[in-house]
């Protein structure tokens, strides 16, 4: 069985929407380079080549001499910096006539301090609920129409409007930022995806998808304009990868089964590549990993944020061997599934500076604290959702803000 030993002393995610730290920040910052030499990053040069339609090729960057492996070590180098955790609703369908919630629905934090909720019997259907939490109207439904989704994916808030993204009906929604009323609509890429887009300000995105088009075959990233359009293809294959956006003009992609985050540009190139090695997070040839009562670790969320620091979700669970019908013989077979007791579900929150390769902060949740027994999922980056029964029998979310304080 694996073992987590040293796990760090921490806090939770930050979103430090204001500027009040900067000179904290920059405290910290210029005492880890006494100690740590600061990332000189070469970029990668790529030629682009255009093909026959006009669009630009796939882009196969590879890092090569040019990109340095950044690889981060040790525990947090800011003794005063502490990850904060604060609940700060909990979604509830109560007043709500024939409810809502059910296991797996989603929130979305908006700006405004209200909610933005996916959730009905098959994760069709939207909802908002007010800054206590209480669901109060539906917004959208099942369905092929203006305001109707198939699978909505995810929710995303841009200056002037906001945006959700449905793959199953290949079709992207603009919502007003008042009413929320449809404003229009854009097309998808005929993509197959699980994964949220990086949306940008302007509401161009990226996709880890599959694209089955000659210049996107075989590429996991894909830039696509508010309209739709596949501007490029690019990046290099990873399995069940996570994505978020780097300002405006690149973006974070990870590897869930291994503490490993690379950062390209949306022109291709591939600009960074951060490797944590910690002995609580195995490699992906650790073969024992998946015997019954062993822990599995899966990287469940990076984000930036406005300072430019890189926070990164580590879900810790525990596997354990039970018997299961198979549903096509009818015979009984050991199976291993994720243990329901929340006490072996652990989540380990960690912040790093890309610029000096350090971990700034660090902080571990157990399950006795209030993870579900289906684990916490990071929201953003900033926020985290948790699944719960409430004492009525109906499912509750309980929406967590993380802020790193110095």
């Amino acid at each position: 069985m694996i073992s987590i030993r040293h796990m760090h002393r921490a806090g939770h995610h930050a979103s430090d929407r204001t500027s009040g730290h900067e000179n904290d920040v920059a405290r910290w910052r210029a005492a880890s380079i006494r100690y740590f030499p600061r990332l000189s990053v070469a970029i990668l040069t790529l030629s682009l080549i255009v093909d026959g339609v006009g669009a630009t090729s796939p882009l196969a960057a590879q890092a090569g001499p040019g990109i340095k492996t950044t690889t981060i070590s040790g525990e947090p180098t800011c003794e005063r910096c502490e990850i904060e955790r604060a609940l700060l609703a909990t979604i509830h369908d109560r007043s709500f006539p024939g409810g809502a919630l059910v296991i797996g629905g989603s929130v979305h934090v908006n700006r405004a301090g209200t909610f933005l909720v996916r959730a009905g019997p098959r994760m069709r259907e939207l909802f908002v609920a007010d800054e206590s939490g209480a669901i109060i109207r539906q917004i959208g439904r099942q369905g092929e129409g203006p305001g109707e989704y198939l699978r909505p994916l995810s929710v995303h808030e841009l200056p002037q409007a906001f945006v959700v993204f449905d793959p199953t009906l290949g079709r992207v929604t603009w919502l007003a930022p008042d009413n929320l009323e449809v404003t229009r609509t854009a097309r998808m890429p005929a993509v197959s995806t699980g994964t949220a887009p990086a949306v940008f300000s302007d509401g161009s995105c990226v996709l880890r998808a599959t694209l089955p088009t000659r210049s996107g075959i075989g590429l996991p990233l894909h830039l696509v304009t508010a309209d739709g359009d596949v501007v490029r293809s690019f990046g290099q294959d990873s399995p069940s990868a996570i994505i978020a956006p780097s300002g405006d003009s690149a973006v974070w992609a990870a590897q869930v089964d291994r503490y490993r985050v690379e950062r390209w540009h949306i022109d291709g190139r591939l600009l960074a590549v951060l490797q944590r090695e910690v002995d609580w997070f195995p490699s992906p040839a650790d073969d024992d990993s998946q015997q019954a009562g062993d822990l599995i670790f899966r990287l469940s969320g990076i984000s930036e944020d406005q300072q430019g620091r890189l926070w990164v979700h580590t879900s810790i669970r525990t596997l354990r061997e039970v018997r299961a019908v198979d549903a096509t013989t009818g015979q009984e077979r050991s199976v291993l599934r994720l243990s329901p007791d929340p006490a072996t579900a652990q989540e380990v929150i960690e912040v790093l500076d890309p610029v000096t390769g350090v971990v700034i902060a660090s902080r571990r949740i157990l399950g006795s604290d209030g993870i579900a027994a289906n684990g916490i999922a990071p929201m953003g980056g900033f926020y985290q959702q948790v699944h719960r029964l409430g004492e009525q029998g109906t499912w509750l979310i309980d929406i967590w803000e993380t802020r790193l304080s110095f």
